[in-house]
């Protein structure tokens, strides 16, 4: 290795080091789709594009204490006469082969690994195996305790004769590779141990298959392997490292959740009608979990991600994207330290503006939003004259469904008989105070819920709110003394859920001044939500059927609600039973016979969002009809509070 480059110099000092070297030697066009770091950080990011007969090279390092780097990419060999595809266009590699795009689909999967204890390793394999050689040469060298090794790999056609690629196959391609295992083996002179390999062949010790060489660049211990077209039975599937991939558009992170660090996830929207190229980024702290694309179409979704990489420390870095036809650069940084507050920022031209919309913690997302501003102005002159037409009908007999921001709440009594006496009245409503909303804007929103609740034209005398911005969102307001609340939170929840401290909150009312002697619980609930499609978080939960695993956590928080409730209304009626023993006592000791304890009416209500589809979920259990017999006729059909 040659120490003539800054980057290689300072690649030096981590304590494990890997170049990768990568020769095309083929006709093909190599386009990234893939790239993951397991441990380490990339020093010098592998390019996007690699083009024919051409070599490129990038590295990674170790960035802690006594730990390694391993790593891994993905190419696709394109044919001549197919153009890269759009950064915004890839999608996993499943996807990619059953859309049929092109005959034979080939793709190049290089693998290393320069552990802190065990042996270097690395593996090139390409897919399918009868039309593309590899071959790689694996060397190391020991400096003071640490290990720089450094991949030489080759893809080419292994004959004049193979099979051109065409465009629209008729049949599609499994993906399927080969497995290069090879012996390492080391000595403590400075010969070089030089080992070809055929897949599929009995490595002998007859010295058929070995070659003995003498030099090396590094003087130390290295490795060659090559990988030539092999019958089936060698080949492996690639079903588990597949099981990572997802949408580049949407994913921030491939494979394994991050834990124990600091992370942080921005993701630009383009809302202009113009497309952005990156200029360049850079990572003060951290490493990359997910690279920034090339590119942002107009109207496309992109994201990327980094985390912190050691021991109480953070992660910041900046993306530079110039937007074609305009002057200036399109700037966004982000910085989520180990202690402090995090911090996001963005700079744009004159004609562009950013929203900027973060959910600060441990694990941070901040959604950039790019807008034309003429775009904008024009699309909202469209949507005001649209709600103008949409409200002309309705002013005249109702004016409070003029609530902006999706939130109409209709009084269903106003052009009704007056309600009955005894009654009360109340409401359940998700606010939707959410801080990463990109459709509204939250003061506005607060204050339109504010003046609604205020200017209706029957007062609620219940108030549960969901979504109300603070805490786990759950609020409570009544105007019926409250003798006593508590707050269960549940050890469930996934995706977005993970960080809403989600429960149940319980309030027992006195509601004698509308029913004697009476009682009533009320529960506010906020269930775990459904999948969000691009959604950073969800993203990070493993399997396919996340549907699926949001209806089991909401089934576990339900049992919670359940065991909650039943819990209590056990605990009210022993008390209960205490209380009519003591009077008893004491009505006969005073010769009154003891039967003139009045039984208390209770009456039960669980409200809130519960995120749940009737026609799709199932019934969990009937459990709660055991209590049906005591407490379901406390309010008559018509749903009033009915006297005694």
């Amino acid at each position: 290795m040659s120490l003539n480059n800054d980057w290689k110099k300072e690649l030096y000092k981590a304590s494990r080091t890997t170049i990768i070297n990568i020769s095309n030697d083929t006709d093909y066009i190599l386009q990234r789709v893939y790239v993951k770091l397991q441990q380490g950080l990339l020093r010098i990011f592998p390019p996007e594009i690699i083009a024919p007969n051409s070599k490129i090279e990038f590295a990674s390092e170790s960035n802690a204490f006594v730990t390694g780097t391993k790593g891994s990419v993905i190419y696709l060999l394109l044919p001549p006469s197919i153009a890269p595809l759009h950064s915004s266009s890839i999608q996993s590699l499943s996807n990619l082969i059953g859309m049929k795009l092109w005959e034979p689909f080939l793709y190049v999967t290089v693998e290393w690994s320069n552990p802190y204890w065990t042996t270097h390793s690395c593996s090139i394999s390409a897919s399918p195996h009868n039309i593309i050689e590899t071959k790689y040469y694996l060397s190391h060298e020991e400096i003071n305790r640490q290990i720089h090794s450094e991949v030489k790999t080759t893809i080419k056609s292994p004959n004049s004769s193979s099979p051109s690629p065409s465009v629209a196959p008729n049949t599609p391609t499994s993906p399927k590779t080969i497995n290069s295992k090879r012996d390492s083996t080391s000595s403590p002179s400075s010969t070089s141990n030089n080992t070809t390999t055929t897949p599929g062949s009995n490595n002998n010790n007859n010295g058929n298959n070995s070659i003995k060489n003498s030099t090396s660049s590094l003087g130390s211990n290295s490795t060659t392997s090559t990988t030539t077209p092999t019958s089936p039975s060698s080949l492996v599937s690639l079903s588990s490292t597949l099981s990572f991939f997802s949408s580049l558009s949407n994913s921030p992170i491939r494979g394994e959740s991050i834990t124990g660090g600091k992370d942080s996830f921005p993701f630009p929207w383009n809302n202009s009608d113009s497309g952005a190229s990156k200029d360049n980024y850079s990572l003060e702290h951290g490493n990359w979990y997910e690279l920034p694309p090339e590119g942002i179409p107009p109207g496309a979704t992109i994201e990327f991600g980094t985390a912190a990489s050691g021991i109480c420390t953070g992660t910041n870095g900046s993306v530079n994207y110039y937007s074609n036809g305009l002057k200036g650069d399109i700037k966004l940084t982000f910085n989520n330290p180990f202690i402090g507050e995090n911090t996001f920022s963005s700079h744009c031209p004159p004609q562009y503006t950013i929203e900027k919309h973060a959910i600060p913690g441990t694990t941070s997302t901040v959604v950039f939003v790019i807008t034309d501003q003429n775009q904008q102005q024009h699309q909202q002159q469209q949507s005001q004259q649209q709600q103008q037409l949409q409200s002309q009908p309705q002013n005249s007999n109702n004016n409070n469904n003029n609530l902006s921001n999706s939130l109409i709440i209709r009084d269903y009594q106003q052009n009704s008989a007056p309600p009955p006496q005894n009654t009360f009245r109340m409401i359940s409503l998700n606010l939707g105070l959410l801080i990463n909303s990109t459709n509204y804007s939250l003061e506005d929103r607060v204050t339109n819920v504010a003046n609604m609740l205020i200017n209706m034209s029957e007062k609620y005398d219940i108030i549960c709110l969901q979504e109300s911005g603070e805490d786990s969102g759950l609020y409570f307001a009544s105007t019926f003394p409250t003798p006593w609340s508590d707050f269960r939170l549940f050890n469930e929840g996934i995706g977005l859920d993970v960080h809403s401290s989600k429960g149940i909150q319980a309030v027992k009312l006195d509601t004698s001044s509308i029913k004697e002697n009476s009682i009533l619980y009320v529960f506010n609930a906020h269930l775990q939500s459904n999948p969000i499609e691009g959604s950073v978080a969800w993203q990070m939960v493993s399997g396919d059927d996340k549907l699926k695993k949001a209806q089991t956590v909401r089934t576990l928080q339900l049992q919670s609600i359940r065991d909650f409730i039943s819990t209590e209304l056990y605990n009210n009626q022993q008390n209960k039973n205490n209380n009519n023993n003591n009077n008893s006592s004491n009505n006969s000791n005073n010769g009154n016979g003891g039967g003139n304890g009045q039984k208390k009416s209770i009456g039960l209500i669980l409200c809130g969002d519960m995120n749940i589809i009737g026609e799709n979920e199932q019934i969990i259990s009937d459990e709660g009809n055991q209590y049906k017999g005591d407490y379901g006729n406390f309010f008559t059909t018509d749903g009033s509070y009915p006297r005694q």
